[in-house]
């Protein structure tokens, strides 16, 4: 099966860290071996289907995230689990992408196998609203927000949960 994806106008490219960088009208950056038969979207998990992207190719994408746009690199291997989120470094502890499964502790990840925890709320839960990170398929346990101030980060925690008691979502105290 073949998938349409609109071409870019043109490209812009820029060498940052022995990469190449360009983007121009699109959702669709590249970034090394961009393909052009990249998806339109991001993959998502569960996306086996790798299309027409060959296996040395990458599929980047500016991607809304908790702490603002952030570029993000997939792969395909349809012989291992498809789609895959390079594990990219992260400024921000427990950054999410509202909308996906993507969600950083250290580095970029995108769960793979059944039963992932629930994507972070896309909105900061109200402290002391209940949470329960331990049921099959729960919350993340940690979430990450900018405050009120757009530069201040912090970090929700679903404290207290047990499988069958929930908890409540709990702050760190950085806003100011």
């Amino acid at each position: 099966m073949t998938r349409r994806v609109p071409r870019l106008p043109f490209i812009v490219t820029v060498s940052v860290s022995a990469s190449l960088v360009g983007a121009c009208g699109s959702d669709v950056v590249t970034t090394g071996q961009q393909d052009p038969n990249c998806p339109a979207e991001p993959p998502q998990p569960f996306d086996f289907d790798c299309g027409d992207v060959p296996l040395d190719a990458v599929c980047t994408y500016d991607v809304p995230c908790q702490s603002g746009d952030r570029q993000l690199t997939f792969s395909c291997d349809p012989d291992a689990n498809g789609w895959m989120l390079e594990p990219t470094e992260c400024a921000l502890p427990h950054d999410s992408c509202p909308g996906t499964e993507y969600h950083c502790v250290s580095t970029w990840s995108m769960p793979i196998g059944t039963n992932p925890p629930a994507p972070c709320p896309a909105q900061p839960p109200t402290a002391g609203s209940a949470c329960n990170d331990m049921q099959m398929g729960g919350f993340r346990s940690q979430c990450g927000y900018l405050c009120d101030d757009g530069t201040t980060w912090t970090v929700a925690t679903c404290e207290g949960a047990d499988f069958d008691v929930d908890g409540a979502w709990a702050y760190d105290d950085a806003c100011p």
